[in-house]
């Protein structure tokens, strides 16, 4: 199981993303974090052949640059 945290600030409105990949679950969790209390204010959950879906999910949750920064940790983690 592979975790990153991405500190992405004003960009989100959550300002933190936690990105899980489970291989052997096969799947990947996004999570939104509440930048001041550290508290997961938002997730979901995809399997690994949604990918497509997950990069939609990041880029209206974030921008296409840090959509991409987290695809490419997911690519890299799978």
């Amino acid at each position: 199981m592979a975790t990153k945290l991405f500190k992405i600030g004003e960009s989100s409105f959550y300002g933190k993303w936690r990105i899980t990949v489970d291989k052997k679950a096969e799947t990947i969790l996004a999570q939104g974090i509440d930048w001041d209390t550290n508290f997961v204010k938002e997730g979901k959950c995809f399997y690994t052949n949604q990918r497509d879906e997950l990069r939609e999910y990041l880029e209206n949750a974030s921008t296409s640059f840090w959509a991409d920064k987290m695809m490419e940790f997911v690519e890299r983690s799978i």
